[in-house]
């Protein structure tokens, strides 16, 4: 089975976002922002595989700092404390982060659409509505007009159009939150 696999690509990610974090003021910025955009998409990449991890397997351990030495000591923490913590970090990505960023790089639509699904898993669902509606109000819609490549093709649908290699990253397609 593939349970390991998904064990160690979940923690080999957070080990690379939290030596970001950890060694975030290391370098020269341009800017305030520039430093919390590069730790937004950093704690963004933590709370994904975190999501994922307590979906997977519930209580895990939690890991904040980059590990420098060897440890043993590693204990499970209850899901709802890492989502809770996951929550915090998605908000502080949310405020910092752009949508107008080149492909493959974290937006604030993915991380306000995390922050979202955070916010169901917590049982906040006024949070969750909030978090949502900021997304959808800021330029993201369903698609619902045929769009792209085959666009003039009657027996085909916006769903097809939706999965044509060609159409995901075209600006037509409004539904794109991030692209790698």
């Amino acid at each position: 089975n593939r349970i390991g696999w998904w064990w160690d690509q979940g923690y080999r990610a957070i080990k690379n976002a939290n030596t970001v974090i950890a060694r975030i003021d290391e370098p020269e910025y341009a800017s305030e922002a520039q430093r919390n955009a590069i730790l937004g998409a950093a704690y963004f990449h933590r709370a994904y595989r975190y999501y994922g991890l307590t979906h997977q397997f519930g209580d895990v351990p939690l890991i904040l700092n980059e590990i420098v030495e060897p440890r043993v000591d590693f204990y499970s923490t209850e899901r709802e404390v890492i989502l809770q913590k996951m929550k915090e970090d998605l908000e502080f990505a949310v405020e910092w982060l752009s949508d107008d960023v080149p492909r493959g790089q974290v937006t604030r639509g993915a991380a306000g659409h995390l922050l979202t699904k955070v916010n169901l898993a917590l049982g906040l669902f006024d949070d969750a509505i909030a978090s949502a509606s900021d997304v959808i109000n800021s330029g993201y819609a369903l698609m619902t007009d045929r769009f792209g490549i085959d666009a003039d093709d009657p027996e085909r649908n916006v769903t097809w159009d939706l999965h044509r290699p060609q159409n995901k990253a075209i600006a037509e397609n409004t539904e794109a939150l991030m692209l790698t």
